[in-house]
């Protein structure tokens, strides 16, 4: 609606962006964030890739026999490419969209943050300032997520590359094979910050 932000944070937005920039009219950010840490929060939160109702929801050109499936790692690496697959097609029609990296969101400063206030058509104020200036604090408290996919007062500083540490780098290897070369392509379309 005019005037409102709509923030969809689900595998399935990714289906639908084109759908929801034309309903809402807004501008479409895609944060995306690398396959591992996808695999990472979804073990944390005991959750599995939905492969057969992504099926469902991309049809015959995506089918696979599920049955081929081997580990999480493996039906991480599908449904991860898979949906970024489909949302760099729709991304392709929408050419203002803009395409930002969780890792360097994670990791910017206050010029970086006002770049992408300037892609989003935002005004930068003393108060995105301020918010930036507080995630770089280095005294600030940063509670670990724990068993909740969100933690509202958690910084982004320091939570870069967490998840590595908590994969097999062999788990990193076979899911970049799997969705290295749509990964490469979503990080060609990002907005460098």
């Amino acid at each position: 609606m005019p005037g409102t932000r709509l923030i969809v944070k689900d595998p399935f937005a990714l289906l639908s962006i084109e759908t929801i920039a034309d309903v809402t009219g807004a501008l479409p950010v895609l944060i995306y964030r690398h396959p591992g840490a996808v695999l990472t929060s979804y073990r944390r939160m005991g959750w599995h890739p939905d492969i057969e109702e992504i099926q469902d929801a991309v049809g015959a050109s995506a089918l696979y026999d599920t049955d081929a499936f081997t580990d999480d790692v493996h039906r991480m690496g599908w449904f991860w490419r898979t949906c970024h697959q489909i949302a760099l097609e729709q991304l392709s029609q929408l050419p203002q969209a803009v395409v930002v990296s969780h890792r360097d969101l994670s990791l910017a400063d206050a010029p970086a943050v006002r770049t992408l206030f300037d892609a989003c058509g935002l005004q930068w104020s003393r108060k995105a300032a301020a918010e930036v200036a507080r995630w770089s604090d280095p005294t600030a408290a940063n509670p670990a997520p724990g068993n909740r996919l969100h933690v509202a007062n958690r910084l982004p500083r320091g939570i870069e590359d967490s998840w590595r540490k908590q994969l097999d780098p062999a788990d990193v290897f076979r899911l970049e094979q799997l969705a290295g070369d749509v990964l490469n392509e979503v990080e060609l379309r990002r907005l460098p910050l």
